[in-house]
């Protein structure tokens, strides 16, 4: 069984940068891309508001283990069967991608705003980490397809034999019976009932319910026997996993501002509800929420406050900087 010790190892996703590929295409100014088109080796793609890439576009060249291929969805519309090859990273935070997508062998998903329409494919060692936006359904394919849940909305989920499915949140209800005070921050817990409801709140404040039907049926949750399904207890702007928000956690912020990975708890500075950025909302999320966990912690001294100030400033100057980002949900808004 897959533990959840794997999802925190998982391997960060380059940062959005010119320097790191050897063609960038940016669509607008760069003209939209037709049906049946393809991004190979070495490519970096952004879609903005406007811009369109047609159905059946390939991420990567089929059955080839593909060397930096990043697509980062910002805004604009994605066809309808779109595969994200081997090697290559999709990262979803506007717009919207249509039906069909397949995450294949080796390749990561990451959606933190925007509107997928259906993923019909996570692959064995493909990942796909939701924290925002809305995925109308997704499939966890057999053989080790694997799914971290952490924010946002998923209408249905079919968790097939050998894949996992881990759910990060504040709440958890099993059954009818609230179990979230039956595990600590941090300490992953084994679902194995089947035919009952799993409902609840994620990381991001966002509720969820979702049928743990031991049969398949179409358009309705499956959750195999077979499959391994965890959820795990998180605390709202915590940075390192550690169930406190102490200075630690301000200096993940600090020390690490303007990095990016999979929204997966795996980037240090990246508060809870995870996003996969270190940026401004980190910052704020872990001042609001300065002192709590799972043990008390003294109010910041004057030295912190003064910290939180100076950080404050110089965020909201890098923050200038970034590239255009879909608007998401502020993490100090979380529970």
């Amino acid at each position: 069984m897959q533990s959840l010790l794997s999802v925190f190892a998982l391997f960060s996703y380059a940062a959005v940068g010119y320097g790191q590929f050897t063609t960038v295409l940016n669509i607008p100014p760069d003209p939209n891309i037709g049906d049946f088109q393809s991004i190979g080796a070495h490519t970096q793609l952004n879609l903005f508001d406007g811009g369109v890439v047609g159905m059946r576009f390939n991420a990567g060249v089929p059955d080839e283990a593909n060397e930096k291929v990043e697509m980062n969805i910002f805004g604009g519309t994605v066809g309808d069967f779109f595969n994200a090859n081997q090697g290559s990273i999709v990262n979803v935070s506007g717009g919207m991608v249509g039906s069909g997508l397949q995450v294949q062998f080796g390749s990561r998903l990451n959606v933190t705003a925007g509107t997928v329409a259906r993923v019909d494919k996570v692959m064995r060692r493909g990942e796909a980490n939701i924290s925002g936006g809305n995925v109308g359904a997704i499939t966890a394919y057999l053989g080790g397809g694997l799914l971290n849940l952490s924010g946002g909305t998923v209408d249905e989920i079919k968790a097939l034999m050998g894949s996992f499915v881990n759910i990060f949140g504040t709440q958890f209800v099993l059954d009818g019976d609230d179990i979230t005070d039956s595990f600590t921050w941090n300490e992953p817990l084994t679902i194995d009932d089947r035919d009952v409801t799993l409902s609840g709140r994620l990381a991001d404040g966002s509720d969820f319910s979702f049928d743990l039907n031991s049969t398949a049926v179409p358009d309705q949750d499956f959750f195999d026997v077979g499959a391994d399904l965890v959820v795990m207890r998180v605390l709202p702007a915590d940075t390192n996993n550690d169930g406190l928000i102490n200075i630690d956690d301000l200096n993940n912020v600090r020390n690490n501002f303007g990095e990016t990975g999979n929204a997966d708890g795996k980037l240090l500075g990246d508060a809870v509800p995870w996003d996969g950025v270190v940026d401004i909302d980190d910052l704020n999320v872990v001042r609001n929420k300065f002192g709590a966990g799972a043990t008390p912690v003294p109010e910041p001294s004057g030295s912190v406050i003064a910290l939180l100030g100076i950080l404050t400033i110089l965020a909201d100057r890098r923050n200038r900087s970034r590239l255009p980002n879909a608007a998401k949900p502020s993490k100090s808004s979380s529970p």
